[in-house]
């Protein structure tokens, strides 16, 4: 068997498949009645733009694809139009074939959030010494009348 042509053959079906994942979930969903009628209830409660939405985002995540471009002729009914993904074949496989790139919820958790990187907190800035013979901070706001920097008899 030639390898070659079973691979780019392999390649063409994957990256036709990715590249309209999001219809094929969604048609998916459509004919499944339990999953249909929980789709739609979330619907009235929320949005089917914002179901559709974060639906869409977790099969980016889910299957580690990169967006490429839109598509505005859906063939689910479920949907207006939707983005369309790509596979990055040089992070997917190494010079060997080996497969390198793992899905973020190689973890088994699909749900959860990505984790953020943080950034170590900025030093604060430390207050200045007090120089000697410098003015305590009452003293600068006294008026020449009052040295003493009593704001009390200046508020009566």
């Amino acid at each position: 068997m030639d390898d070659k042509k079973v691979e780019r053959l392999g390649r063409k079906v994957l990256d036709a498949f990715t590249r309209r994942i999001t219809d094929e979930i969604f048609l998916y969903l459509g004919r499944d009645p339990e999953l249909l009628r929980e789709y739609q209830e979330l619907v009235q409660e929320y949005s089917a733009h914002g179901v559709n939405a974060a639906l869409g985002k977790m099969i980016t995540r889910a299957y580690a694809l990169e967006n490429d471009g839109m598509e505005r002729r859906p063939v689910s009914p479920l949907l207006k139009k939707y983005s369309r993904h790509r596979l990055d074949w040089k992070k997917v496989t190494a010079k060997d074939g080996k497969a390198i790139r793992k899905s973020p919820y190689d973890d088994g958790n699909l749900f959860a959030e990505k984790k953020k990187k943080r950034r170590p907190a900025a030093p604060r800035p430390k207050a200045p010494k007090k120089q000697p013979g410098a003015p305590e901070q009452a003293d600068l706001f006294a008026t020449s009348d009052d040295p003493s920097g009593d704001t009390e008899s200046r508020e009566k």
